[in-house]
């Protein structure tokens, strides 16, 4: 019924042990079977919980997490461990952040990195939250999924230039934009 009713799912794993195996595969599921896109911002280092959602959006430490290595914030590595994640966990997309070098999204077939957008750093709580809420509404409202990487970059990009966690509003980005 929830999902009758939604146009975007978004499971934010805090290891807190809400997000069980059993209530993510579910949600999942049962988004998958309605079209409903799901987004998960993942924790941990066994993601078989998040096997088949649409989109994962780990920062660079969490995407070493998971294959159990630090990465190097590096193009070429990122994208064979994010190939290796699609596969082993079929998950459809990879929207890996990363910090000073931006956002990198690991499609089905392609690859694309977007620069920062940020112009000074003040604080980075609550970046991870800014890209995939800002992520999700794009997909949502009808955007492409590069339209709205970019769109969360730039949310980011305002975030991380505010002291503490920041709820980027829409007349924030009307502005930056």
């Amino acid at each position: 019924q929830i999902c009758s009713e939604v146009d975007v799912i978004i499971i934010s794993d805090y290891g807190k042990g809400v997000c069980t195996d059993k209530v993510c595969s579910l949600c999942i599921k049962y988004a998958n079977e309605s079209g409903v896109p799901v987004f998960v911002d993942p924790k941990g280092n066994d993601w078989h919980k998040y096997s088949f959602a649409d989109y994962i959006t780990p920062n660079v430490k969490e995407l070493g997490d998971v294959v159990a290595k630090k990465l190097a914030n590096e193009d070429g590595i990122l994208s064979n461990v994010a190939s290796g994640v699609m596969d082993a966990y079929k998950i459809k997309n990879v929207i890996n952040t990363r910090s000073e070098k931006g956002i990198s999204l690991f499609l089905h077939d392609e690859q694309i990195h977007i620069p920062t957008s940020a112009q000074e750093v003040f604080d980075v709580s609550g970046a991870g939250d800014t890209v995939i809420a800002a992520m999700a509404a794009g997909v949502a409202g009808g955007l492409s999924v590069y339209d709205a990487a970019i769109m969360a970059n730039f949310a980011a990009g305002i975030g991380v230039g505010k002291v503490g966690t920041y709820a980027v509003s829409k007349e924030d980005m009307l502005k930056y934009i």
